[in-house]
């Protein structure tokens, strides 16, 4: 893939923070009296499985806030494609001052370090793996414990679809990464 086609996937993918807010007004809420107004058959649920169900869904709060920074390698993922393509282009100029600090924004600065970015990427797939955990755990203990009518109303709810939505902008960004280290590898010679 060239640099071209790489910043063209990139402008791309999916707004991590619109699909994560699909996915948690589709999904349940924490159960109260005023919340899942587009599941009220989760109020009928015995306390104890809401609570249980709450507990779970207060400890997706961190992994909730730590897949918001999906967006911002989506962000990085962009400055890098344009960034190759300057350098590429400094190098066609001979302007070897101008490459050189740009190579050196790819590999010193703390902000925009690539190797920072795939670490973040990491933190954002345990992220996603944790919250498809719970999601599936949630969503089995649910369906244990609602008709045959309301289950079939809660899993027609598109969140299912969001956090697959979430997963596939991961695979895309790793694929993407990927393909832009090779490129920073070859330019920086």
């Amino acid at each position: 893939m060239n640099l071209k086609e790489v910043k063209r996937e990139v402008a791309l993918l999916s707004n991590v923070e619109n699909v994560l807010t699909d996915f948690k007004s589709s999904w349940i809420k924490p159960i109260r009296s005023n919340t899942n107004s587009h599941l009220s058959f989760v109020n009928d649920l015995l306390p104890k499985i809401k609570k249980n169900i709450n507990l779970k869904l207060a400890d997706l709060n961190y992994t909730f806030s730590t897949l918001l920074s999906g967006q911002h390698i989506n962000d990085k993922l962009s400055a890098y494609a344009r960034n190759l393509i300057e350098i590429k282009l400094t190098h066609f100029n001979g302007d070897k001052h101008k490459k050189k600090m740009l190579v050196n924004k790819f590999t010193n600065d703390p902000h925009f370090n690539i190797k920072n970015t795939l670490m973040e990427i990491k933190l954002f797939k345990q992220a996603l793996n944790n919250l498809s955990e719970e999601y599936h755990y949630i969503n089995n203990h649910l369906s244990n414990n609602l008709s045959l009518d309301e289950n079939v109303q809660f899993m027609q709810s598109p969140h299912l679809i969001h956090l697959q939505r979430l997963e596939a902008v991961h695979e895309i960004q790793c694929e993407l990464i990927d393909h832009l280290h090779r490129h920073f590898k070859k330019l920086k010679k």
